[in-house]
């Protein structure tokens, strides 16, 4: 959500009223589920419920709350592709969404966004007198949205430059970690990124945190391995030739790095489809990265 926030905040500087579009609950098969959002202006949408007809359809309705000088609606989409919405989808679920007009002067968004930049979770507090077209008496919660992952790039140079370029896709908090000060110059990187220069300033890690090595030293490689094997990762991946890491594995098993981290690492980090400019490298890790997401959660 944090590059969607960030849109937003950017679009509503422009003092375009939109409407925002949340997704409130789920039942059945759906494409996406609570806290999915949308935001549409008169010639302008981002973010997405889903694609299809069906967000065609939401695209049309807010675009005619925006005409009709309202500031809430409710609506029901129905997936089943039954007359009554002939080629709406036939996942068979429904969404209901709450529809919401936007003031310019909001702050929500750029608070947000800030909040979930610095690896914090974020609440929506779904209050009556912030949301209107909830009753006193909705039993609606809130939306919540966990504090993003923490991706550390252990390198700085072309291939970590290209994989940084891509991570806003992640939403995760990026660090860069490089001892070689061009290799940490902000201007290369998405906004909110954050830099170290070694191992010892990055702090305590949480175990949402995702590691992928780009070193340019196998010393590196032995050094940094050995610091995140003492801490709890819910991913480590290593770029380098199966010779390069075969020797790196066998250097920490010298250095007592335990049998059942080192099984765990993904390497040659990057699933197989033949990568070999830095954006395909890019591209191949992150969807290995995709993939055990969506396997672990």
């Amino acid at each position: 959500m944090l590059e969607f926030w960030r849109q937003v905040d950017w679009f509503l500087q422009s003092e375009k009223h939109c409407v925002l579009a949340l997704v409130m609950r789920t039942s059945g098969s759906t494409p996406r589920k609570k806290g999915a959002q949308m935001v549409i202006s008169e010639d302008h949408a981002m973010g997405t419920i889903g694609g299809g007809i069906g967000e065609r359809q939401l695209i049309h309705v807010c675009q005619s709350l925006l005409k009709s000088g309202s500031i809430h609606q409710s609506l029901q989409l129905a997936l089943d592709g039954e007359p009554a919405a002939p080629g709406m989808g036939i996942c068979g679920g429904l969404m209901d969404l709450a529809l919401w007009v936007i003031p310019a002067d909001t702050d929500l968004f750029a608070q947000s966004a800030a909040w979930h930049a610095q690896g914090k979770p974020v609440t929506w507090g779904l209050s009556a007198e912030r949301f209107p077209f909830l009753s006193k008496e909705s039993s609606v919660d809130g939306l919540n949205y966990p504090a993003p992952p923490t991706l550390l790039l252990f390198g700085g140079g072309h291939c970590g430059r290209a994989l940084a370029r891509i991570t806003p896709t992640m939403d995760c908090h990026l660090v860069v970690i490089d001892d070689v000060e061009a290799c940490r110059e902000a201007s290369n990187y998405p906004p909110g990124t954050s830099f170290a220069r070694d191992c010892s300033e990055l702090g305590e890690l949480s175990d949402s945190t995702m590691a992928i090595l780009l070193t340019r030293h196998f010393k590196q490689d032995v050094a940094i391995l050995s610091y995140l094997s003492k801490q709890s990762m819910d991913f480590v991946g290593m770029m380098g030739s199966r010779q390069r890491v075969g020797h790196v594995l066998e250097a920490c098993r010298q250095k007592g790095v335990s049998e059942s981290f080192l099984a765990g690492v993904h390497a040659p980090v990057g699933m197989d489809i033949g990568a070999e400019t830095p954006e395909e490298i890019a591209i191949s890790i992150l969807a290995q990265i995709i993939a055990h997401r969506h396997q672990t959660s």
